[in-house]
């Protein structure tokens, strides 16, 4: 069993000043006081200008703060195995097992991973540092007519600390730096090589009894994009009101570290560590709107990237759903919709961080054209 906890107070304060006709500005600030992590202050300014009508310029800057969870912290000691096989860097050096070790041990295995936080393996709680950033947005909103209107801000995002463990694909994509994370079986006491098998089975080679990995501190964050947003609305027809919206992100900066003071990787519309990083994604939807009727149609989309192992294409992804709604009964609503209009597949991966294997089940879904019903009923 393991515990811990602390006290937590917070102020907040905003003020709206306005400078000038149609400019005004916003100072905000918080003040934060951690039993165990101190104070911190974290400020905010905001600007808003209109100069001239339907077109607005907007744009802030502020700190941010995270202390670590008390489960971060708390975490007990526990192993699992890793997602991907991997050969032992010692014993199946370049894929086949030294003289004396068994292949089916040392070489394309899982092997166990144990993370803790730091007090769960008697470290002080202070070993964790808080993460911390600075962020700015700048942008616009330009609505040229009462029909059409467009939404850009420039966004970027710095952070400090950044509190995670130490990614499996770091620790054997360089054993010589990282071979203190290495734990063999002939480091432990007799007892804790009763607990795992590979120490209890293969007593006449010494193979990994598990890869050190617990939550710390791992670098800097830096990534920055546009957000882009357009809308059209048509005027009420005599066949109902029509409206187009897109939503989207394009990131053009993402590079971060596996550890202090380390080279930044850039893996920008590439498979990273545990998870792509998409250059683009956007939601687009269209909607009707007659007296008791309605329709939407709607495009969910990802653009393609470099696949874990560096060689492979992911295609982008695209799935369409539609649905259509009737509401001529007070307080019921029924509608009936398709899921994946066009049936697409998942495009190919070959991650292998994940159960599921050929595709990526956190971004895609394998199941086809899917038809749903639903029905509504508000009671008060």
């Amino acid at each position: 069993d393991t515990s811990g906890s602390r006290k937590v107070g917070a102020a907040y304060a905003e003020f709206s000043i306005p400078i000038i006709k149609d400019l005004e500005v916003t100072l905000a600030g918080r003040f934060d006081k951690y039993s165990d992590f101190g104070n911190t202050f974290n400020p905010k300014i905001g600007v808003r200008y209109e100069p001239v009508k339907n077109f607005l310029l907007r744009g802030s800057a502020n700190k941010g703060f995270r202390a670590p969870t008390l489960y971060e912290i708390y975490q007990p000691a526990s192993r699992t195995f890793t997602s991907d096989s991997y050969n032992d860097p010692l014993l199946c050096p370049g894929g086949t097992a030294v003289p004396g070790a068994s292949s089916g041990t040392v070489c394309d295995q899982q092997v166990l991973q144990r993370t803790a936080g730091p007090a769960g393996l008697g470290l002080p709680a202070s070993t964790l540092k808080p993460e911390k950033a600075t962020n700015f947005t700048l942008g616009f909103a330009f609505e040229p007519s009462p029909e059409f209107s467009v939404g850009v801000d420039f966004w970027q995002i710095k952070i400090k600390n950044l509190i995670s463990p130490l990614p499996e694909q770091a620790v054997f994509g360089d054993a010589v730096k990282y071979a203190g994370r290495f734990i063999r079986c002939g480091a432990l006491s007799p007892a804790e090589r009763a607990n795992i098998d590979v120490c209890l089975n293969f007593p006449t080679f010494d193979p990994i009894a598990f890869i050190d990995t617990p939550n710390e501190n791992l670098g800097e964050l830096h990534t920055s994009g546009v957000d882009l947003s357009l809308g059209w609305r048509s005027a009420p027809t005599a066949y109902g009101s029509f409206r187009v919206g897109m939503e989207g992100t394009y990131v053009t900066k993402y590079k971060y570290q596996r550890e202090q003071g380390g080279v930044f990787l850039n893996p920008l519309g590439a498979y990273s560590d545990n998870a792509p990083v998409f250059r683009w994604q956007h939601v687009l939807t269209g909607t009707w709107n007659f007296g008791q009727w309605s329709a939407l149609l709607a495009q969910r989309h990802k653009s393609g990237y470099t696949d874990q192992d560096g060689i492979n294409k992911v295609s982008s992804y695209s799935v369409f759903d539609t649905s259509v709604t009737w509401t001529g009964l007070k307080n019921l609503t029924l509608t009936a919709g398709i899921n994946n209009l066009l049936d697409t597949d998942p495009p190919t991966s070959t991650q292998n961080n994940t159960f599921q294997r050929g595709y990526d089940p956190r971004f895609t879904d394998p199941l086809g054209r899917t038809f749903v019903l639903r029905a509504g009923y508000k009671f008060f």
